[in-house]
């Protein structure tokens, strides 16, 4: 699955190679009294080009969709290249 990864700055794209399984709870004495216990899952992922990111940064993943996949969804619509260019602001 193609993702793309971003910090807020930096934003790279990438294939996810791995998921592995649910990690632990943390222990109540470093969990948040006010906000529900978090539980994460970790992913393998392999970042297309050098990493712009630093070590240990955390990272927000999200299913990135090529320009390959937009065609395909305009032609779904039956849009033409005309209609979307009208279309335009």
């Amino acid at each position: 699955m193609e993702v793309r990864i971003t910090d807020g700055r930096e934003v790279a794209d990438g294939v996810v190679t791995e998921i592995l399984p649910l990690t632990d709870t943390l222990p109540k004495e470093f969990q948040n009294t006010f906000k529900p216990s978090d539980r994460n899952q970790l992913a393998k992922i392999k970042i297309s080009a050098p990493s712009p990111f630093p070590l240990n940064q955390k990272v927000s993943v999200s299913r990135h969709m090529p320009l390959g996949g937009l065609v395909e969804i305009r032609k779904l619509l039956g849009l033409s290249d005309a209609q979307v260019a009208t279309r335009a602001p």
